[in-house]
């Protein structure tokens, strides 16, 4: 007997054919993951699972992954103007297990590539732990002791200027 097909229902879709949905479990929404997120990071996570259920044609031919970039959270889904917030949004769902970077574009100027992870479910517990190699690359800039961070060049130019400025000091404080 064959499985019989959902139907959608009026106030679920416009009735295109082609249109997928988001849904997500009862146990999630009542997550300390899921509760830990602002609105914004919310509807973020639930963009990204439209456009995962949207793919025809995964990242390196697997199902379990998908891009999220600039042109579809800015310009399709016009969810952010800035940069910024979307990536202060989209850590903040790597932070709670939500999702995992699989392959950050950042430098190599390539889509970013995520997949979802079950590792919310432990969020908030001792055994809750997200990898290094599962962050973007914002967040692992976050993440590196302060004094193994390059330093830009305005920086280093404050840090010299200040040394002096301290070395001045103890000179004219002998003299």
């Amino acid at each position: 007997m064959a499985k019989k097909k959902y139907q959608k229902k009026p106030f679920e879709s416009s009735g295109v054919s082609s249109d997928t949905s988001a849904n997500i479990y009862h146990s999630m929404l009542l997550s300390a993951a899921w509760l830990a997120l602002t609105k914004p990071q919310r509807v973020l996570y639930l963009t990204m699972k439209d456009r995962y259920y949207q793919l025809k044609a995964h990242p390196e031919n697997k199902q379990e992954l998908f891009y999220f970039n600039k042109g579809l959270w800015k310009n399709e889904y016009k969810l952010y103007t800035n940069a910024k917030q979307f990536e202060k949004d989209r850590d903040a769902l790597i932070e709670k297990g939500l999702i995992a970077v699989v392959a950050d574009g950042y430098f190599s100027q390539k889509k970013t590539i995520y997949k979802f992870s079950d590792k919310w479910q432990k969020y908030g517990t001792n055994a809750f732990k997200i990898e290094f190699n599962e962050m973007s690359t914002s967040l692992r800039h976050d993440k590196i002791p302060s004094d193994k961070k390059r330093k830009n060049k305005s920086e280093k130019e404050r840090e010299q200027k200040a040394m002096k400025e301290e070395q001045e000091q103890k000179a004219s404080s002998y003299g």
